[in-house]
């Protein structure tokens, strides 16, 4: 019963992202995914931080923070 529930949801998403590619104008598309990058990026790193592997965490955050400058300078 829920095998069912969770193929309909996950090709309702599949759908919804082709939707979101495909009618959403490049420009847009191309600022999102620079971005994308560098903030799964912190958040990762912040999330293992906080959960007590900074050791792998704090490289992570400056590695993203870093990461999200490069961009923002090469967007100017």
């Amino acid at each position: 019963m829920f095998g069912i529930f969770y193929l309909v949801l996950i090709v309702l998403l599949i759908f919804l992202l082709a939707a979101f590619f495909a009618f959403t104008p490049a420009k847009k598309l191309v600022r999102l995914t620079q971005f994308a990058g560098p903030a799964i990026t912190i958040a990762l790193g912040a999330i293992l931080t906080i959960a007590g592997r900074g050791i792998v965490g704090l490289p992570m955050l400056g590695i993203g923070l870093a990461w999200l400058q490069y961009t923002r300078s090469r967007l100017k």
